[in-house]
Formats: C-alpha cells, structure tokens, sequence
C-alpha cells in the first residue's frame, strides 16, 4: 500500500509548532501507532537508544528523519507515521538539524518495508523544496496532498 494511502488508513499524521527534545518527537511520532497496537512501548524507547548510540542513523537529510528501529524492538505490525514539527527539533549537534519531518517506520520483518522506503525515497529524494512545502501545511490534508507522488 502506497504511503499516503497507510497515513490515511492509519489516520497517523500530526502537526506540531514546537516540541521541546528529539526524544519527545519520537514519542509524539510513533503514539498513534502505539496506541493502536502496531507497537510495543519498548519500540520507542529502543529508536531512542539507538539513535543515540548510532549518531542517529535514521536522520536521512536536512530537516528529515526516518525514525526506526529493528523487528524484535517491539513491532508488532507494519505501519508508518508522519510528524511535523513546523519550528523543527534539534537531534543534538547531528549535521542535518533542524529536523521538521519525521516518517516513523515500524515493520515486523527485514523485508516488509522495503515498498514504504522506497515510496519516502521517491517522495523526498529528489525533491529538495519539499521540507519547505511541508513546513506551510496547515492541515493533515495539506500533509498528504504534499506527499503523493
């Protein structure tokens, strides 16, 4: 399913002004999926540890993050998410901050989410305006309207 069409499904986009960490980000990012079981809260909390650990590897861009972490972290289901943080969020001294977008990816296996990546690289690969175009969403359909493909 194209990943627009799981953001609506999921009903997992949100829009923020200001949050005050990148651990509260995650949280904020992934809490429709947790409250509708696709994860465990040791999933979060995991992405968190890991990214720390691993200077953030899921920061893919400037101002674009794709927070995840391994199967047996707590997934539960394959699903994704989407956060704006419209005044972006700091991931300590990471190269690419501030971060306004973040596309959390949870997939119960190594190879369900291969589709999702690919549809986050299509949408954000080339397209270097889009963090901007994003940043003047003002409504969840703003959002998804921006992200098709």
């Amino acid at each position: 399913m194209p990943l627009v069409e799981q953001l609506k499904k999921i009903n997992s986009v949100q829009i923020i002004d200001h949050i005050n960490s990148y651990q509260e980000a995650i949280h904020l990012c992934f809490k429709p999926l947790l409250d509708q079981q696709y994860i465990t809260q040791e999933y979060t909390k995991n992405v968190i540890k890991q990214g720390k650990e691993l200077n953030f590897y899921y920061l893919l861009t400037h101002g674009m993050a794709m927070p995840h972490a391994r199967p047996e972290d707590g997934a539960l289901k394959n699903g994704v998410s989407f956060l704006l943080v419209k005044n972006g969020v700091q991931f300590e001294s990471h190269e690419f901050n501030p971060i306004y977008c973040l596309v959390g990816l949870v997939a119960t296996d190594s190879d369900s989410h291969i589709l999702d990546m690919m549809d986050i690289a299509m949408i954000f690969g080339d397209n270097v305006s889009i963090i901007d175009e994003l940043r003047k969403a003002n409504s969840i359909e703003d959002i998804l309207s921006t992200l098709k493909v």
